[in-house]
């Protein structure tokens, strides 16, 4: 269950505030810029009712001359790619070795998706958390980088990747399988807890109670995740948003748990010389 905390963690938003003001979009200036770029943080997924675009956001969006996600998700090669890397052959037996109780709730979860448990037994168990965190959405389900790619579509704006989809992919393959799996099983057996702890992290993320977010991640997040889950991945990504931000003005959008914190993209940028400041 830590693990799924992770996880969500890194789709919502894992914070140090140091008293910043809260919001969602950051102005990125200074340092030799001709214009100013933006920094948005994003939920993957979100109930349709709770969907909302901040007016700035479309401001910002009409300034900018490309729009960055974490990944290319127009890529269908690449994403295709990508399906066939959460496939390991080697997990089936463990599967197997699952407790009859486990098994049974991974049926009851999947059958309500269309899917069995056969049809999974050759996914890494991480997906396979990700597949039944997607039940817990009672509701049709919106996708900020879908709605952000037909802003960008409708004003002739290319979007652009900060990492290959199989650096993603292998960022979850540096969580040991057996992890995986003892968090999948601790997932399934505490469905109704997860999904109470979900509709708070959504509830937060709509308010965009930065604090509140933070003393629930600070709660349940395993830090020992952070550094390949969310540091590593804000490092390699500052030199590419710098390159692209001295050339052309952009949106940077990226899930929520990367803007704020000691090694967060908003400190970086600022240890890099640059004016960072909410968008209020």
């Amino acid at each position: 269950m830590r693990l799924f905390i992770a996880i969500l963690g890194s789709i919502f938003i894992s914070l140090q505030l140091h008293a910043q003001k809260q919001s969602l979009l950051y102005k990125v200036s200074g340092n030799g810029l001709k214009k100013p770029s933006y920094v948005y943080g994003t939920i993957h997924m979100i109930c349709e009712d709770d969907f909302f675009l901040m007016d700035e956001l479309t401001v910002a969006m009409n300034k900018v001359k490309a729009l960055y996600l974490e990944i290319d998700i127009s890529d269908s090669v690449a994403m295709s790619a990508a399906i066939m890397k959460m496939i390991d052959p080697t997990v089936s037996d463990l599967y197997d070795e699952m407790e009859d109780d486990i098994k049974d709730e991974i049926s009851r979860y999947l059958m309500e998706m269309g899917m069995n448990f056969e049809t999974i037994r050759l996914f890494k168990p991480f997906m396979v958390s990700m597949m039944l965190t997607q039940s817990l959405y009672s509701c049709n389900i919106k996708s900020y980088e879908v709605e952000l790619m037909a802003m960008a579509a409708e004003g002739g704006i290319p979007v652009k990747a900060l990492e290959t989809v199989e650096q993603q992919m292998a960022i979850f393959d540096s969580i040991p399988v057996e992890q995986q799996f003892q968090d999948l099983k601790e997932m399934v057996m505490n469905m109704p807890e997860a999904g109470e702890e979900l509709r708070a992290m959504v509830k937060f993320y709509t308010e965009m109670n930065l604090e509140g977010l933070m003393k629930m991640m600070d709660e349940h997040t395993l830090m020992q995740f952070d550094d390949f889950i969310l540091t590593r991945r804000n490092q390699a990504w500052i030199p590419i948003m710098e390159k692209q931000m001295r050339k052309e003005p952009a949106l940077f959008a990226v899930g929520a748990a990367h803007l704020l914190g000691d090694q967060g993209v908003i400190t970086l940028l600022k240890e890099r010389g640059f004016k960072v400041q909410p968008v209020l």
